[in-house]
């Protein structure tokens, strides 16, 4: 296996670490190749399918497939043009995935109802993550890449990678700690909408792309006394009221705040003084409030906490040592 290989190995690791955790599943075979359905329009013959993944839509019931390229870059190598270049060749590998009988014949089981989405996942190897990416990707939208039309892609930069391990770290600690029961008492959490409803088994929902994508991320977990906690990710600093109190208010308007025996506010990002932020946010929200709602006493379920952080390390010679 050559140094580039060990290097491309890194974000397949790191991948398959991360979503397992998030309660997708993956299908086999990983790295191959299937037959593209449009060579003229396209300009290829075959179309790369570094690995594929899939999730049950909470709201749809479809299950979501992500056909995904694994992207690994050293610290200040990540450009507009490659990056640009990435989406383009996922675009119409999704495209083609859409419709091909091979492709469906290799990962989807059964006549379902289903999806196919890209995702981009876009690591930074070298211990340290590119605060340059979100410059990169407007650089890149000036001039539009081609993405054909039905086509959904995401993006996971190296920010988001950076974010979404720790979430996972975290987890992984609490859990044990013996503060996080199994991941059968676990669910990620989705409300019903006034246009959408939860249609999936209510302890089996997975983290979503947009769900990832989003400024929080919420977990619900259950005790041997059947009480009921939540555990919220938060991707903001905490450096204002604001954005706590718009947090506060969705949780009350949900009724978590009212069905929750606890709710921890766990924060990657969080600045030295989120914590006295949050607690004014708290006594702000609840000032205008009439003192027949309770609101206090609801809202000293919620506390914010800082938590530890790391960042992925891979040795390329060590991945070339194991795989002889």
């Amino acid at each position: 296996m050559s140094e580039t290989e060990n290097i491309s190995k890194m974000a397949e690791l790191l991948a398959t670490a991360i979503f397992k955790e998030l309660k997708w599943n993956q299908e086999a075979p990983q790295n191959t190749n299937f037959s593209c359905v449009s060579p003229e329009s396209h300009g290829k013959h075959t179309h790369p399918a570094d690995v594929v993944y899939w999730y049950q839509d909470p709201y749809k019931g479809s299950k979501v497939y992500i056909l995904t390229d694994l992207k690994s870059y050293a610290r200040g190598s990540i450009t507009a043009d490659s990056v640009k270049n990435s989406i383009t060749n996922l675009a119409l590998s999704v495209e083609c995935a859409k419709i091909s009988d091979e492709w469906r014949g290799r990962f989807i089981t059964g006549a379902e109802n289903t999806d196919v989405v890209g995702m981009l996942f876009i690591f930074n190897h070298d211990k340290g993550w590119d605060t340059e990416f979100s410059k990169f990707l407007s650089k890149m939208f000036d001039e539009y890449p081609r993405i054909p039309s039905g086509v959904k892609l995401y993006i996971l930069g190296p920010q988001d990678i950076w974010y979404i391990n720790n979430i996972i770290f975290d987890i992984k600690t609490l859990r044990g700690d013996g503060e996080l029961p199994a991941p059968n008492d676990c669910s990620f959490v989705y409300p019903d909408l006034s246009r959408s409803m939860m249609v999936q088994n209510d302890w089996g929902c997975a983290a979503t792309l947009e769900c990832l994508k989003a400024p929080w991320q919420i977990i619900k977990y259950r005790k041997d006394d059947s009480s009921l906690h939540l555990l919220i990710y938060y991707r903001g600093t905490g450096d204002t009221v604001q954005e706590f109190i718009y947090l506060i208010d969705k949780l009350v308007h949900f009724q978590w705040v009212a069905m929750c025996a606890t709710i921890r506010l766990r924060a990657p990002y969080a600045s030295h003084n989120a914590a006295s932020t949050f607690a004014l946010a708290v006594k702000e929200y609840a000032e205008p409030l009439d003192e027949t709602h309770k609101i206090n006493d609801k809202l000293s379920k919620l506390r914010l906490e800082t938590i530890q952080t790391v960042t992925p390390n891979y040795s390329e010679i060590e991945i070339g040592m194991g795989a002889r």
